[in-house]
């Protein structure tokens, strides 16, 4: 699914992981407070490439890409599989794009 995350800086890989958060949605009998993390990674184009979409703003950037939801009820196992997308270097070289649009679902 599409996913947005804001970030700070961009990053060469392309793959950003969000802070840890809960929500019920993701809860289950071993996750009762329902932790979660989200990986959003680079977005194959027309030509093949993959791409990150961006939009700057006055505290670092929003970031557009192929989101996935990280659920289980030990952080560790969360972060070990956040930092499997981060080594995977499927991606090779990303190509960083402005999106430089009002529309809510760029």
């Amino acid at each position: 699914m599409k996913g947005h995350i804001h970030v700070g800086k961009l990053n060469a890989r392309g793959v950003y992981v969000s802070e840890l958060d809960t929500d019920s949605a993701f809860a289950f009998s071993e996750n009762t407070l329902g932790l979660f993390k989200m990986v959003v990674c680079p977005v194959k184009n027309k030509d093949g490439r993959y791409e990150i979409r961006y939009k700057k703003d006055k505290e670092g950037y929003t970031i557009s890409g192929e989101c996935y939801i990280i659920s289980d009820s030990d952080v560790r196992v969360i972060d070990r599989r956040c930092r499997n997308y981060w080594k995977e270097d499927k991606f090779g070289k990303v190509l960083q794009h402005e999106v430089k649009t009002t529309n809510a679902l760029w």
